[in-house]
């Protein structure tokens, strides 16, 4: 993201704010929460992150990705241990074809 991006973008003070303290608090939360908690607390990061950075919203893959973080991320956590890590692992399967994809690998 470039400079000019980020002096564009319509949030720029109390969005980045939010994000940048998010991270700061997770960060001194994480000693004394579960290995889940702080997962939850990173992929909670990548979805406000692809909100406030206008490349990743106008890419297709992070715009349904950050649909999927948005009506799947909390439901998952709350469930059960099994089910949070079962999104875990579907998230990287996301990105591992779009990589894949975007590396021009075939299968």
């Amino acid at each position: 993201m470039s400079q000019s991006d980020i002096e564009d973008c319509d949030r720029e003070s109390d969005d980045w704010f939010s994000l940048t303290s998010f991270l700061a608090t997770s960060a001194r939360a994480g000693p004394e929460e579960s290995v889940l908690v702080s997962s939850h607390r990173m992929v909670e990061a990548l979805r406000q992150l692809i909100s406030l950075v206008p490349e990743l919203r106008e890419d297709p893959f992070h715009r349904e990705l950050e649909m999927h973080l948005s009506q799947s991320l909390t439901k998952a956590y709350l469930k059960s241990p099994h089910d949070f890590q079962d999104f875990l692992d579907e998230l990287l399967r996301r990105f591992a074809v779009e990589a894949r994809i975007r590396n021009q690998i075939d299968e």
